[in-house]
């Protein structure tokens, strides 16, 4: 599994930080967050030798061999392109990006630096959703359709946290619409037509989402 250094103090982090550990030769070496307190924190809650006040610095510790991204997610564009550019890989949390230029960015210098990245998209190995992918190459369930996915969670109605939050990348798409895009992509592929209507919340971010899709087989999702 490998040494590894997180970016960012958040669930998520905790969450890898116990799923590594639980791994063979799994090790959590480093950390960093904006906040050098909460890096310290949670370095002392999880026994972390190493704590840092930038990404820079954690990603030139030799220690480090990979890199978890789970910053905010207007920053995983940026704390993805230092990583690589240290030449260390990088598995980076959902959202990938912001948008199609940062995501080409990211990409386009993961194959300049011929280091690994990917997004840490959970759901892609989830036994359940392989069992499903095999079903239907095997014919088992016949060609799809129409595909209907939702994803609703209830968050604290606090306009200063991040999910609602513009600058930070908040918003109902980036933080649960990308699991049912995600699931529809694997399964039908790319969409040649994109319909879509929001709700707008007080701070400008979309507090509901509905997508509609269209692929060349004529399926819907």
């Amino acid at each position: 599994m490998g040494r590894w250094g997180l970016v960012g103090t958040g669930r998520m982090a905790s969450a890898l930080h116990s799923t590594i550990l639980a791994m063979p030769d799994g090790e959590v070496v480093a950390v960093t967050s904006t906040s050098r307190r909460r890096a310290e924190t949670f370095a002392s809650l999880h026994q972390i030798e190493g704590v840092y006040s930038s990404v820079e610095a954690m990603a030139r510790d030799r220690a480090v061999e990979f890199v978890y991204i789970a910053s905010t997610n207007d920053r995983h564009h940026d704390d993805t392109i230092t990583c690589l550019d240290a030449n260390r890989p990088v598995l980076v949390e959902k959202p990938f990006s912001m948008n199609r230029r940062q995501a080409e960015a990211m990409v386009q210098r993961a194959r300049m630096r011929q280091t690994f990245l990917m997004e840490a998209m959970w759901m892609r190995f989830q036994p359940a959703i392989l069992r499903l992918i095999e079903l239907i190459e095997i014919e088992t369930i016949g060609p799809i359709r129409h595909l209907s996915a939702n994803f609703v969670i209830v968050v604290p109605d606090d306009p200063e946290r991040r999910w609602f939050s513009a600058a930070l990348g908040g918003g109902s798409v980036y933080d649960l619409g990308v699991y049912p895009l995600a699931l529809a992509q694997m399964l039908l592929g790319r969409p040649e037509q994109v319909a879509s209507l929001s709700v707008l919340g007080p701070t400008d971010v979309e507090t509901q989402s509905g997508i509609n899709l269209r692929y060349p087989n004529g399926a819907l999702a």
